[in-house]
């Protein structure tokens, strides 16, 4: 009988296990992986980054290390999604998934920790500007323009409906507010403090998404304060890079998987001409090429070589000559003025769209 028993316990055990990798499989959880259920888990034995010291330009730009772990059967694996990044100053840097995004000018060291390894990272941001200052200055030059719808294309938007997409996008990043507690932003990595002006509205997955009308709306809300904790923390009020792209275009709301859907289908057409049948198909060269065509108010997408994830920002302003763009971008911790140059976005697969 106590043989029986000792049987169906482990019967028991076996058929819970299995019936756990199902769920996680369903949800293709990349950390779940089926080794974890038969006793042969690889085990990190060292971590590396791909550059201890990183010079960035001002704020607005970025800079991009990788980090490697080494496990116990001497494989080495980039482990940038599920590394800890964290900044001893969030005023002049912010790091997340191998991007470190300059905020301000000055030092500061990023510690990027996983499996109980750390490394370090000495950040200095050699100068700051006025980005807000700098866009609306662009935006003069771009309003004094002569509008040619003809030469703009069927598919083109006009430069006034390209101008509204420009406004919402500015009314949300230069959105001024001033918390009455402390709010924890994204992930607890960045804290909008009691009684500090702040700018932009912060970063979240929430299904709470809101715009800057909706956002000064919830700060009246009695729950505004409190954070979600599941799946991330993150602030119960504001919206992420899909959310954003979705108010600034004046759409019903998208994600990165219906934006990148949405180009293979038609209903959002290419800017420029590349394959992107699967998130690794466009050539580097073919991006290049076609991020020369994006004008304001457009947009690029990634999807992650797995289609599980992505990120989508809004083009402001098109430097041609200098291979780079302004970018409207809801990025952790809040919706900021970016530079991304074209090798940047074409290592990262980022495919060049437009609202139809």
């Amino acid at each position: 009988m106590k043989r029986f028993k000792s049987f169906l316990c482990i019967l028991i055990v076996l058929c819970f296990s299995i019936s756990v990798f199902g769920i996680y499989a369903e949800n293709d959880d990349p950390a779940v992986k089926p080794d974890l259920f038969i006793g042969t888990e690889k085990v990190c034995v060292g971590l590396e980054t791909s550059a201890s010291n990183v010079v960035i330009e001002s704020n607005g730009y970025s800079e991009f290390v990788d980090c490697y772990a080494t496990l116990d059967d001497n494989t080495v694996m980039n482990v940038n999604y599920d590394a800890k990044w964290e900044t001893d100053n969030q005023n002049i840097a912010v790091a997340f998934e191998g991007r470190i995004l300059a905020k301000g000018k000055g030092k500061t060291r990023i510690k990027v920790s996983y499996e109980g390894f750390e490394k370090y990272i000495d950040v200095e941001i050699l100068k700051e500007i006025d980005l807000i200052k700098e866009e609306k200055a662009l935006n003069e030059i771009f309003k004094s323009r002569k509008s040619n719808d003809d030469m703009l294309g069927t598919l083109s938007l006009t430069n006034s409906e390209r101008q509204e997409i420009r406004d919402k996008a500015m009314a949300m990043i230069a959105y001024i507010w001033r918390p009455a507690k402390d709010l924890t932003g994204w992930k607890d990595l960045y804290t909008f403090e009691k009684d500090t002006t702040c700018i932009g509205i912060p970063y979240s997955q929430t299904p709470n998404q809101v715009d800057e009308a909706g956002f000064k709306s919830a700060q009246s809300k009695s729950d505004f304060y409190t954070s979600i904790t599941s799946p991330n923390i993150m602030p119960r009020y504001g919206n992420d890079c899909s959310g954003f792209t979705s108010f600034s275009w004046g759409i019903s709301r998208q994600t990165t998987l219906s934006f990148y859907n949405g180009i293979k289908k038609g209903t959002y057409p290419k800017v420029g001409s590349y394959n992107a049948d699967t998130p690794t198909s466009p050539s580097a060269s073919e991006l290049k090429n076609s991020y020369k065509l994006l004008q304001t108010g457009d947009a690029v997408v990634y999807r992650t070589s797995d289609n599980t994830g992505g990120h989508v920002f809004v083009i402001a302003v098109n430097f041609t000559t200098d291979s780079k763009v302004q970018c409207f971008e809801q990025t952790d911790p809040y919706c900021d003025i970016t530079y991304w140059t074209y090798d940047q976005l074409a290592n990262r697969k980022y495919m060049p769209f437009a609202k139809k």
